[in-house]
């Protein structure tokens, strides 16, 4: 940088020199201010640097990396995008620029062109863990969670401090219901990072589905702790008080949820869910209702009004309530299991052997469906069908008194008396109100 120190001291008729000067130590000075990519860095600097046309090979290829990183962060992809594409012209042998690139296309959910990219860069370098981590990322959001893991554990492999890596694969393992690894995963990001919030997050949500409540509620708090304003950890937190019957506490984290995002639906199904523990049907339905309005594709929030309805015996918004549910989630059992319920409950019978069937298919051999479709074929007059529905479920669950009571019912009308009391006797032993809630479906 000698020319630039001096350049003052030129006498006045070496002005061409001094102009010359200047344009070099402009470039050298966008150069240094482009490769530095420091957060308060614009991509001006590096514009004027690849424009100056006095940087050419490699160097210019970090110029268009590097602008095309800025872009990246400024979520401009198809600017990011093309950069990359010209430091890969400028270097086909440029292993940053295939990974980066790899990594906008999977921001842009342009997973095969992405795989290509994160392809050309671990063929260029067999350590390059930034490829393997954004080629796992772009596999697990195209549900190839094997592949993905396989990814990720090779990134691990090469850098066992890739919290990016170990994050994408506790996502994976959880999403194929490996939840020891994921645990085990997420553990190790928070050995790296004791206050990721999202790492505890995370791991709760999975005890939560592990049904082991007080360890979800755990990390969630902790979470919390750690950023008051978490809103899915509070959601998240809120539903786990639900499942231990606390709706009290539920009600508290959902509130300060939807007080921090009340544009966001799932608070309102938490908070609908805490009410409905507490009777308290107009507040639930409301709640489930601003949900729907929120998300008119959330399947939980339709699953929840349907619920409430069906508890004040409107089946008939339960069902259509079930259908839309079903619609949103056609692989739900539960779902289809309650809308058979309440089709049958209001007569509408082929549909609701449909859907009692559709739920037996997603989760054979269960007590509550086969009592469901044995009120269904009871109803629709295939007596010796909905006998042997109740005989299954009764297999399963030998004191439940609807299906004791539905094949007392159904064995009476095939004319075994003995039989049919012997069952109708049971389930009274069992309830005394079974035969006025049979009454109330319209059988007796």
């Amino acid at each position: 940088m000698l020319i630039c120190a001096v350049r003052q001291n030129l006498r006045r008729w070496a002005w061409l020199a001094v102009l010359l000067a200047s344009r070099v130590c402009a470039a050298a000075d966008d150069v240094e201010t482009c490769k530095k990519v420091d957060p308060l860095a614009s991509p001006d600097a590096c514009t004027a640097a690849i424009k100056s046309g006095s940087i050419q090979g490699h160097d210019l290829a970090v110029l268009y990396l590097n602008r095309g990183f800025l872009a990246s962060r400024a979520n401009d992809f198809d600017k990011a995008i093309q950069d990359y594409g010209e430091a890969i012209k400028v270097d086909p042998q440029y292993v940053n620029a295939f990974s980066n690139r790899c990594a906008v296309y999977v921001r842009k959910r342009e997973f095969n062109r992405a795989i290509e990219d994160c392809d050309n860069a671990i063929n260029l370098n067999a350590n390059y863990t930034s490829a393997f981590v954004s080629r796992g990322n772009a596999y697990r959001l195209k549900n190839l969670h094997s592949q993905a893991i396989i990814d990720y554990e090779r990134a691990i492999a090469l850098d066992k401090n890739s919290i990016a890596a170990l994050f994408g694969v506790a996502l994976s393992y959880s999403s194929v219901e490996d939840y020891g690894h994921a645990i085990e995963a997420y553990g190790q990001v928070l050995k790296l990072d004791s206050k990721s919030a999202q790492a505890l997050n995370n791991r709760g949500l999975i005890y939560l589905r592990m049904h082991d409540l007080d360890r979800a509620i755990q990390d969630f708090s902790a979470a919390i702790d750690l950023d008051p304003t978490f809103v899915y950890a509070l959601n998240n937190r809120c539903s786990a008080y639900n499942s231990l019957k606390d709706a009290d506490k539920a009600l508290r984290d959902c509130d300060r949820a939807i007080e921090l995002a009340p544009t966001y639906a799932n608070p309102y199904i938490g908070r609908g869910r805490a009410h409905r523990l507490k009777k308290q049907t107009d507040l639930a339905l409301n709640d489930y209702s601003q949900a729907i309005a929120l998300d008119p594709k959330s399947a939980g929030a339709f699953f929840g009004r349907a619920y409430v309805h069906d508890q004040r015996e409107e089946y008939k918004q339960a069902a259509d309530d079930y259908a839309k549910a079903s619609q949103l989630n056609p692989n739900d059992p539960e779902t289809w299991n309650n809308l058979c319920w309440a089709l049958g409950v209001i007569d509408q019978l082929k549909s609701a052997l449909y859907a009692c069937d559709r739920s037996l298919s997603l989760r054979p051999n269960n007590a509550v469906t086969s009592n469901s479709r044995g009120l269904v074929n009871l109803k629709s007059g295939n007596l010796a069908q909905a006998i042997e529905d109740y005989d299954r479920a009764l297999n399963m669950s030998p004191k439940d008194e609807n299906s004791l009571y539905g094949r007392g019912i159904s064995k009476l009308k095939l004319g075994d008396r003995a039989g049919g009391r012997e069952d109708i006797d049971a389930a009274k032993a069992i309830s005394s109100t079974v035969a006025d809630d049979f009454k109330k479906l319209g059988i007796q």
